[in-house]
C-alpha cells in the first residue's frame, strides 16, 4: 500500500496483537488485530468453497477484529471502535490482507477522532 497518510501499516502477513498507530490532533490511536472466535465460515456464511473450508480449519487463515484504543495525557481508553468479522491471511484472495486491514484501522481512527 505504501500510504503516507497512513503513516504506518500492517505487515503483509497479519498476526494476532499486531498494532499500528496514528496521531490526530493530541491523541494517540492504536489499532489491535484480535483473534474473533465468534465468526466461523462453515456456519456463518454460504459463500466459501470447500478449499477455503479446509484452509480455515487448518489455520491457514483466519476471521479477526480491529480493535481502536486511544491514549491521551496519560489516559487510555480501549474498544472505543472495532469491526469484527475480517478475514485474515486467506490463501489466494485477490485484495491484499494487510491492506484492507491497514484501511480499516485508519478509517476507524478517523472515526474515533471525530468523537
Amino acid at each position: 500500500m505504501s500510504n503516507p497518510y497512513y503513516m504506518n501499516e500492517f505487515s503483509e502477513y497479519v498476526c494476532i496483537g499486531d498494532t499500528i498507530t496514528r496521531t490526530i490532533g493530541d491523541t494517540v490511536y492504536t489499532a489491535r488485530v484480535e483473534q474473533d472466535i465468534e465468526t466461523r465460515p462453515d456456519t456463518d456464511y454460504d459463500i466459501y468453497t470447500d478449499g477455503q473450508l479446509n484452509a480455515w480449519r487448518n489455520d491457514e487463515w483466519s476471521f479477526v477484529v480491529v480493535v481502536i484504543s486511544a491514549e491521551r495525557d496519560g489516559w487510555t481508553k480501549d474498544y472505543i471502535s472495532s469491526l469484527c468479522g475480517i478475514e485474515a491471511n486467506m490463501p489466494n484472495l485477490e485484495i491484499n490482507c494487510a491492506d484492507y486491514l491497514t484501511e480499516v484501522a485508519h478509517e476507524l481512527m478517523m472515526e474515533a477522532s471525530k468523537e
